[in-house]
């Protein structure tokens, strides 16, 4: 399996696990330079085709 393989089977895993109106938290942003306070809550709107979580 090649990397581009794996990350779309990652992706399409994420879409199953987190479908639009799942409830998570934010645990840390580690060094970002515009982090979002940690512990803040959302909801999922859609998990885009790279597996990012749009909330």
């Amino acid at each position: 399996m090649n990397e581009w393989e794996r990350l779309h089977q990652q992706a399409k895993r994420y879409q199953a696990e987190y479908p639009p109106g799942t409830r998570i938290m934010l645990l840390s942003m580690g060094r970002d330079p515009c982090p979002v306070e940690d512990q803040t809550r959302g909801t999922v709107r859609v998990v885009d085709d790279i597996g990012t979580l749009h909330v």
